[in-house]
């Protein structure tokens, strides 16, 4: 009796948690697919609803992508770093039309990171916002921060992308938005979205190990 309680504890607490990650992977661009519960955006003048990385449900959110250049070919030379693997790096959307704002809308209310990659075959210098804020650092340890971006290999480094630590999304949305600082063009390959636990998650977790080692030491006796 007493371990069927504390594995149904285990299993509810463990599966709020989990709901509460929601992750998004995006890749854009019309190359190789990149299968599973990534979501592949690869058609202009469509709305995507946005599936969840680790559950493959809807996670309700949407993307609209219109009036954008489709590019197969990259610099990308840093095979699978973190969660961007070669399909989602080896292809990207682009335009020369700045500023351009991309926005997910109908997100679930909550604190997220988010993750961006750019990665194109030449050299293109932009200012990349999340929400009107530069990244707090770039994941291979570079210090530019999205202003006066280089979204080619020359300077950005070919195994490299930008992260946002804690973004809120203001009404359901959030934008990621290219503004021109020299070449006037933009190009995306790539975004992650993890939402960042509630700390009621983590005292739920804890209050779930204090129950059990209550029952355990019960059982015991």
């Amino acid at each position: 009796m007493k371990n069927s309680l504390l594995n149904t504890l285990v299993f509810g607490t463990l599966t709020s948690l989990s709901m509460a990650q929601t992750q998004i992977i995006i890749d854009f661009g019309d190359d190789s697919a990149s299968g599973g519960n990534i979501n592949n955006l690869i058609t202009n003048n469509t709305n995507y609803s946005l599936i969840d990385y680790n559950t493959g449900l809807d996670t309700g959110a949407d993307l609209y992508l219109s009036n954008v250049g489709f590019e197969s070919t990259s610099n990308w030379s840093g095979g699978t770093v973190d969660w961007v693997t070669p399909n989602i790096a080896g292809d990207l959307i682009y335009y020369n039309s700045l500023p351009t704002t991309f926005t997910i809308t109908n997100l679930p209310d909550s604190v997220y990171t988010v993750e961006v990659v750019s990665s194109w075959n030449s050299v293109r210098f932009v200012d990349l916002q999340v929400e009107g804020s530069f990244a707090d650092y770039e994941f291979n340890g570079g210090s530019n921060l999205g202003d006066y971006w280089n979204t080619g290999a020359a300077g950005q480094g070919a195994d490299d992308f930008l992260v946002w630590n804690s973004v809120s999304s203001v009404g359901g949305e959030i934008d990621i938005t290219f503004l021109n600082n020299g070449d006037g063009f933009y190009a995306l390959s790539g975004v992650r979205l993890t939402a960042v636990p509630e700390p009621s998650s983590y005292a739920s977790v804890m209050g779930l190990l204090s129950i059990g080692s209550v029952l355990l030491r019960r059982r015991r006796r």
